[in-house]
């Protein structure tokens, strides 16, 4: 394979490398978006016990945020 076949095909790996992350961001953002619209609807219905257990679940999201 030639140098300039080899340059082609990593220029179009990487295309897809990025769209995927693109896709990948968008359905993270959705569920996390989601969920917050569910936590925000509940209000006052959850109890201590299940909003600590969702702090808990969300402090990931917290320590590697996405840049958007």
């Amino acid at each position: 394979m030639t140098p300039a076949q080899q340059q082609w095909h990593w220029q179009e790996g990487n295309k897809y490398a990025l769209e995927c992350m693109k896709a990948l961001l968008l359905l993270n953002g959705g569920g996390a978006l989601a969920l917050l619209t569910f936590l925000g609807n509940r209000g006052k219905m959850l109890t201590t016990a299940s909003a600590d257990a969702i702090g808990y679940a969300l402090i990931p999201f917290k320590r590697f945020p996405c840049a958007g």
